[in-house]
């Protein structure tokens, strides 16, 4: 009872351990043998065995599962239906013993706990590890694979549009415990916890697991936010000084202007754009207060060479790391330059501590929340997009994508991408047959299993290009790797990685074709 909507056993009753005490299930994680509306009497903890159920506290709520393991004062149990699931129970949390089970509680209740619900409960205990290897297998077969990509778009949309209702209906669409494997991968934790409290769910019994989980992810975005404001104004103070030009980029200038709305939203780094004649100036200058890379100096050029920032520096204390960018998207990535030069039109003051300092604009950072997923999809980064598009009129709207739209090297990924942004817009968005094919796949491609979807590049490159040279290009930038280990791998490494990620790219593509529809 950890993670999903599962059963909940919840106290009418509870008197003093001398007496019975009467509890109504509600839920599904003890079907077949347990479930509403039936009442569960409980009698003190004492004798208990394997396969007996126990009534104990989790948290501010109580759970009936079945006792699997006992022995050194605590007890291992699971539910019926979520033979994978075990909780370590210790001996001062157990509320009782199941004694009796009624098959309601009016009058004309009749106990059901007879010898073969007794013998069922016996076997099912002991039978639990192969039920739950069985549980596992079922789930990682493509037609099992609980799929919760567009859950997830739709409750970013329903909370952006303030769809209370549309919320509710969207959280119902899966369960608790996919959702929250979901917001970690996309990093939107934060902003549905923010959501739940705002539309009074915390205090419902149904959303309690999905809340207690979730609230962890809050607290920890919030306490690296405040860290990123500290470290963002070190970083801007140790340019402005040295009269470096600099551009703030993506969390960095929120955090800089300290937008209540933005507090929700993780950032992992701190990205700053300079002109490439100014980069080695803007790491001396880092330096000096304190920045230093992990890397040796071999490593250091090889992130000059193969990617569009220098490789990360960190402070002393080792908390956020900070990249210093010559452009907002990586060699070979797009046709057009996104450097300084081609940025500098797209620059407004951004208002913090130190007075205005550069940053983006709504378009160049809808484009560049865009090309950033193109490397790795969150839909945090989409949601953010979704608000830019949401908050621009019809006249501008057409302009949001002339940065990153139709560049020849990534016409389909980009174009779908700005739709994803619309659908959670709730906005219309033109989209080509080609785009609407990539956003099926790429819908699919994120309810896949990590190591599928990690090394999808061969999928992702028939789905992504137009011609036979954009299918090399964006299966090559993606079997690239980390720019680090690029030149410390040999020929024959090589191979062996390609033809290890070609066979991945296929089994991902089998895979993904045979889950089943998300609607």
């Amino acid at each position: 009872m950890r993670v999903g909507y599962e059963s909940r056993a919840t106290a009418v009753g509870l008197r003093a351990r001398t007496s019975l005490a009467r509890v109504a299930m509600t839920g599904t994680s003890m079907l077949p043998l347990l479930h509403a509306p039936m009442v569960l009497e409980l009698g003190p903890p004492e004798a208990v065995r394997v396969g007996d159920v126990i009534a104990f506290w989790d948290g501010l709520k109580i759970v009936a599962h079945r006792v699997i393991l006992a022995g050194d004062g605590t007890f291992r149990t699971a539910g019926d239906a979520r033979p994978e699931c075990v909780e370590i129970v210790s001996a001062d949390a157990v509320l009782g013993r199941v004694e009796r089970v009624w098959s309601h509680d009016g009058s004309q209740a009749y106990r059901v706990d007879g010898f073969a619900h007794r013998l069922s409960g016996s076997l099912l205990a002991h039978t639990r590890p192969l039920r739950a290897s069985v549980a596992r297998a079922a789930r990682s077969l493509p037609q099992g694979r609980t799929r919760v990509f567009s859950t997830l778009c739709d409750l970013l949309a329903a909370d952006l549009a303030d769809d209370r209702e549309g919320f509710v209906s969207a959280l119902r669409a899966a369960p608790a415990d996919a959702i929250v494997r979901g917001t970690k991968q996309h990093r939107c934790g934060a902003l549905l916890a923010h959501a739940l409290y705002r539309y009074r769910l915390h205090d419902d019994p149904a959303c309690a697991p999905l809340v207690e989980a979730l609230r962890k992810d809050a607290w920890g975005t919030a306490a690296s936010n405040a860290s990123l404001q500290c470290d963002v104004d070190t970083c801007v103070t140790a340019l402005s000084i040295a009269g470096i030009p600099f551009a703030l980029l993506k969390g960095a200038a929120r955090a800089y202007r300290g937008d209540p709305k933005d507090a929700v939203h993780p950032s992992s780094d701190i990205d700053m754009l300079v002109p490439e004649e100014h980069l080695d100036a803007a790491i001396a200058a880092l330096s000096r207060y304190g920045y230093a890379t992990p890397f040796d100096r071999s490593v250091a050029e090889a992130y000059r060479r193969r990617h569009h920032h220098a490789a990360p520096m960190l402070p002393a204390s080792g908390s956020i790391a900070v990249e210093l960018h010559t452009a907002i998207a990586r060699p070979k990535t797009l046709e057009r330059a996104l450097d300084w030069r081609a940025l500098e039109p797209y620059f407004q003051p951004c208002h913090g501590f130190a007075g205005p300092v550069r940053c983006l604009d709504e378009r160049a950072t809808f484009a560049h929340l865009a090309i950033h997923s193109l490397d790795e999809l969150h839909l945090r980064d989409v949601y953010l997009m979704a608000r830019i598009l949401r908050t621009a009129g019809w006249s501008s709207r057409a302009d949001l994508g002339t940065i990153g739209a139709g560049d020849p090297a990534e016409p389909v990924r980009l174009n779908a991408l700005f739709a994803l942004a619309a659908r959670i817009a709730r906005v219309a968005w033109p989209t080509a047959p080609a785009e609407r094919r990539y956003l099926d796949w790429l819908e699919r491609r994120e309810d896949l299993p990590e190591n599928l979807r990690r090394h999808a590049y061969f999928a992702e490159a028939a789905h992504a290009a137009r011609r036979a040279r954009d299918f090399v290009r964006v299966w090559g930038t993606g079997i690239a790797g980390n720019p680090a280990k690029a030149d410390a791998v040999t020929q024959h490494q090589r191979l062996t990685r390609l033809l290890a990620r070609a066979a991945s790219g296929v089994a991902a593509y089998l895979y993904a074709a045979a889950m089943r529809d998300s609607r």
